[in-house]
């Protein structure tokens, strides 16, 4: 009952990275309740760190100090977990509002491709060796999807195919980690590829994942504004994300 009552209280305050830290421990706590044999040594600290780091986020931020929101995604995660969410994403935290910013310009170096079975098995095949980590496929994929966003201008679903391009260059040029987030992103951009092929429309998590690309196009940081990556850097000034340093959202 006092997490639900703090949870209400964050949200009056328009803290949302903190309310969705809290949230997250409350629906821990009500899974403990509902399955008293989970409610261990272990878990009780793993809430009471989140409570914690929340504070000291809650504290830091009346001071006036500068702490990004994502720092909080180690316990968002550990609670998400207890609470039966494995599928906690550091963009969760994330607090920029880019869903009113511009499409990127179209990428004058790559050649128009239509959304066909022959771009659908090319995707799936590198995003495959992706996975695998085989050496150029992330640079393969970027050309691709900045190849399908020039063919598909002036469609709905043309803003999300320039953002993976520039997803896919910072994973070539090393500013991204391969991790499981970034391989959960490329192969629900297959998903989508699948579903605007089918439909002519975008799937129904099409603005999560395009927040989630946008976040990842931040984390590339400042060195994603240089001219080795034009579709990060074009990205980045359109979303004003120019000169937006990483944060190390494991830590």
């Amino acid at each position: 009952a006092q997490l639900h009552q703090a949870v209400g209280a964050l949200e009056l305050v328009s803290l949302p990275p903190a309310t969705a830290l809290l949230r997250a421990s409350e629906a821990a706590v009500q899974r403990l309740i509902a399955k008293p044999a989970l409610a261990d040594l272990a878990s009780v600290e793993l809430i009471e760190k989140a409570s914690f780091a929340l504070v000291d986020f809650l504290a830091r931020k009346l001071a006036g100090r500068p702490v990004p929101a994502v720092a909080l995604f180690p316990q968002y995660r550990a609670v998400q977990a207890l609470a039966g969410n494995d599928r906690a994403h550091p963009a969760d935290l994330w607090l920029d509002d880019t869903a009113a910013a511009p499409a990127p310009v179209a990428d004058a170096a790559a050649s128009a491709c239509a959304l066909d079975d022959a771009l659908r098995s090319a995707a799936e095949a590198q995003t495959l060796a992706l996975m695998r980590r085989a050496a150029g496929a992330a640079a393969r994929l970027s050309a691709l999807y900045a190849g399908l966003g020039n063919g598909r201008a002036g469609q709905a679903d043309a803003g999300l195919w320039p953002l993976a391009a520039a997803f896919f260059e910072g994973l070539a040029q090393g500013l991204l980690p391969v991790d499981v987030y970034a391989k959960r992103a490329a192969s629900r951009l297959l998903a989508q590829l699948r579903a605007c092929a089918r439909s002519g429309e975008l799937a129904a998590d099409a603005q999560r994942l395009r927040r989630e690309l946008l976040f990842f196009c931040a984390q590339a940081g400042t060195a994603a504004d240089a001219p080795a990556t034009p579709r990060l850097a074009a990205v980045r000034r359109a979303h004003g994300l120019a000169a937006r340093a990483a944060v190390d959202y494991e830590a």
